[in-house]
C-alpha cells in the first residue's frame, strides 16, 4: 500500500493542460519522455539517486539490488471515469525477488486500484498454477472494498487497462490485461470519494515475493493514456 506521504506533494503542482473534444470527453497520452518531463517523480525511500531516465522514447524505471526503492511518478491533474490504459514492460525478475512493475491509480490509501506485477510470493503463484518463465500481476482495490486476485503474465510488454464506470453514482472497476477482462468489481465509493491520479512505478515492495531484491530490476512504459472524465 501507498502511503499518504504523496498528498503532501500535491499542493504545489500546476495541473497539465488537457485536451478535450467536441463531446467533452477528455482524451490524453503521453509518450515515456512526456511522462518524464510531466509528471511529478515521489520516492518513499532513502535513495539519493534519480531512478528513471528516457531513452528512445522510452521511460525506465529502476530498483536497485539489495534496498528497499520505492520511485514513481504521477500525474498533476486527477481524474474520474473513464479508461486508464498503460503499455508497461515487466522485466523477468530472479525468482522470489521482490520488486514489482505498478500500473496504477491513487487517491488515498483507502481509494487505490492497481496492476502489480512482480514474481509473488508462494501462495499466490500457486495460486495461478505460475511455473517457471512465470510471473503474477496483481489487481487490487486497497478498500470499499478491499480485495486482490492474481493472473498469471510473461515477462515483457504488456496493455494493462482499468476502467471505471458509474454505477449508481460508484465506480464499477473493470481491470484489462492486453485488452482481455480479468477481473470486474463494484465498489462502494465514486467522484464524491476519490478522484485519481495516475502513477507508473518500480518499487521493492515486500508482499510480491519472498526475499529482498537480489539483482537490480529495470520497468519501462511507452505510453500512458486517459479517455473519460475529469474535474
Amino acid at each position: 500500500m501507498k502511503t499518504s506521504m504523496l498528498i503532501s506533494c500535491l499542493a504545489a503542482m500546476s495541473a497539465i493542460v488537457s485536451c478535450s473534444s467536441d463531446d467533452g470527453i477528455v482524451r490524453q497520452e503521453w509518450t515515456g519522455e512526456q511522462i518524464a518531463s510531466t509528471w511529478t517523480y515521489a520516492h518513499q525511500d532513502t535513495s539519493t539517486v534519480k531512478a528513471f531516465h528516457v531513452e528512445d522514447g522510452i521511460l525506465y524505471i529502476t530498483t536497485r539490488a539489495n534496498t528497499m526503492d520505492r520511485p514513481k511518478l504521477f500525474t498533476p491533474q486527477v481524474y474520474i471515469d473513464g479508461e486508464y490504459s498503460w503499455k508497461t514492460y515487466v522485466p523477468m525478475v530472479a525468482p522470489g525477488d521482490r520488486t514489482s512493475v505498478g500500473s496504477w491509480i491513487y487517491c488515498d490509501d483507502h481509494h487505490e486500484i492497481d496492476f502489480e506485477c512482480g514474481w509473488g510470493n508462494d501462495e499466490a503463484r500457486a495460486s495461478v498454477g505460475a511455473g517457471e518463465g512465470d510471473l503474477v500481476a496483481c489487481m487490487t482495490c486497497q478498500d470499499f472494498p478491499n480485495t486482490s486476485t492474481y493472473a498469471k503474465i510473461k515477462p515483457g510488454w504488456h496493455e494493462f487497462g482499468i476502467t471505471l464506470e458509474l454505477v449508481n453514482g460508484n465506480y464499477k472497476v473493470h481491470w484489462t490485461i492486453d485488452r482481455v477482462e480479468q477481473k470486474c468489481i463494484q465498489t462502494q465509493f465514486g467522484p464524491e470519494e476519490a478522484v485519481f491520479r495516475i502513477f507508473v512505478s518500480v518499487e521493492n515492495l515486500m508482499f510480491i515475493g519472498t526475499h529482498i531484491a537480489s539483482q537490480d530490476n529495470t520497468g519501462a512504459y511507452e505510453w500512458v493514456k486517459f479517455k473519460g472524465n475529469t474535474i
